[in-house]
């Protein structure tokens, strides 16, 4: 997945990859997979699909949110 997310421009020290979903969602329509085009707020292990990607270390900076792996 590495070499395809670089193929497509997509390099893990692109510090906005903290903050934009599009990129993991480009990366995942291109492996055949279907995304939402926005971000679903979690509110419970109830509500999430059987795929989804949660953000782990979220922060919040200047309004704007940030997660780290």
């Amino acid at each position: 997945m590495k070499r395809i997310a670089n193929a497509m421009g997509i390099h893990a020290t692109d510090q906005s990859l903290w903050s934009d979903t599009q990129y993991i969602r480009r990366l995942l329509s291109a492996r055949g997979f279907v995304t939402f085009d926005n971000e679903i707020p979690f509110e419970s292990w109830d509500g999430p699909p059987d795929l989804a990607l949660l953000s782990i270390k979220h922060y919040q900076k200047n309004e704007k949110n940030f997660w780290q792996g």
